[in-house]
């Protein structure tokens, strides 16, 4: 059994890493979500600061949903080419699977500051007047559960079938629009609704709109229902995956 010190080591290595090299090294994991949210909120605050959309001010409505699906776009990106980076775990009893946590942890306490700066600058400015925390832990949970699902998936697969990073690529490209980031389910007809709602990122980045703008929204209904199919489905794919192509890994990645 690997112990959580081991796997926040690991974490915290590969974090650095990254930014090995730069002068200010990983101080970069903080100035660059920082610049991003700044520049995006002064943006949609000041450029189109008086549109509204579904009654709301399409700061609060667009940014929370755009930050959840940035960071599951990095997330499912992380996921392709992960078997080759820790091949040298291959000779070692080491599962695998926890590499999902490994490169999942420092993306979402970037995300995590990123949601805190973003709400500072709603908070102060007066857009919102309040923000849901349960609804943003929520949000992280689930989005966390369904990026391990697809990190598993990804990590199994793209050692075997080399066009999966492009695959994905053009995927996110395409799933940016679907997503429920510029649009509402209102501006659509009943069955096209119904597509749009069958989306797996639906739920996740909805709550992130329901958080920062006070919408009355049940926890349990038949959207979080269609979400929780797609977890578990993807949960139990992605292991069933991992489990039938570990023994091959070595083949493919020396």
């Amino acid at each position: 059994m690997v112990s959580l010190r081991f796997l926040l080591f690991l974490s915290w290595r590969d974090f650095v890493t990254s930014y090995q090299g730069s002068y200010l090294g990983t101080f970069w994991g903080i100035i660059e979500p920082v610049y991003y949210i700044c520049l995006t909120f002064f943006f949609f605050q000041y450029v189109i600061g008086a549109s509204l959309i579904a009654g709301h001010p399409y700061a609060t409505y667009v940014l929370p949903p755009m930050l959840g699906w940035l960071v599951a776009s990095n997330s499912v990106q992380t996921g392709i080419g992960t078997v080759s980076q820790y091949r040298h775990y291959l000779h070692e009893k080491f599962d695998l699977r926890y590499i999902a946590f490994i490169k999942l942890l420092p993306i979402f306490v970037i995300h995590i500051l990123m949601l805190i700066v973003l709400g500072a600058f709603f908070l102060l400015s007066g857009i919102a007047e309040s923000i849901s925390a349960v609804y943003l832990l929520y949000a992280n949970f689930c989005l966390a559960l369904l990026l391990t699902g697809l990190f598993w998936l990804l990590m199994s697969v793209s050692p075997f079938v080399k066009d999966v990073r492009n695959i994905v690529g053009v995927a996110l490209q395409f799933g940016f629009w679907v997503a429920p980031i510029f649009w509402e389910l209102g501006r659509f007809p009943g069955p096209l609704a119904w597509i749009m709602r069958l989306n797996p990122f639906y739920y996740p980045l909805h709550l992130y709109r329901v958080a920062f703008n006070g919408i009355e929204e049940p926890l349990l209904n038949m959207q979080s229902v269609i979400f929780w199919a797609w977890c578990i489905f993807l949960l139990y794919f992605g292991n069933r995956t991992y489990k039938r192509a570990r023994a091959q890994f070595g083949d493919v990645v020396f």
